[in-house]
């Protein structure tokens, strides 16, 4: 039976591609996303520029998956909001909050 535990590598793999995303996102942030390049991305980050190609084939797959990450977190706050019981206007209080 294969074990459900994270190797070393899929640790390491995590962690590198969330701090490339935490630099991509502080970049994409102060200089917009014209303005923002992979060797930036890489400078913030504090690895070597290849290092973010390995894990993604682009800067713009970088925003693809930023968006992606973002857009499933603002559904998950707000989707069970609008849709649980209760009047309307209660629904939408919540989801303003």
């Amino acid at each position: 039976m294969r074990s459900s535990k994270p190797t070393k590598t899929d640790v390491v793999v995590d962690f590198r591609r969330a701090q490339i995303l935490d630099a991509a996102r502080q970049n994409f942030t102060r200089q917009g996303v014209a303005d923002t390049t992979v060797d930036g991305i890489a400078k913030t980050a504090g690895v070597a520029k290849g290092t973010v190609y390995l894990y993604f084939a682009s800067k713009d797959e970088v925003l693809r998956e930023i968006l992606g990450q973002d857009l499933q977190a603002f559904h998950d706050c707000t989707v069970p909001v609008i849709r649980q019981a209760g009047p309307i206007d209660d629904r939408l209080a919540a989801f303003v909050e």
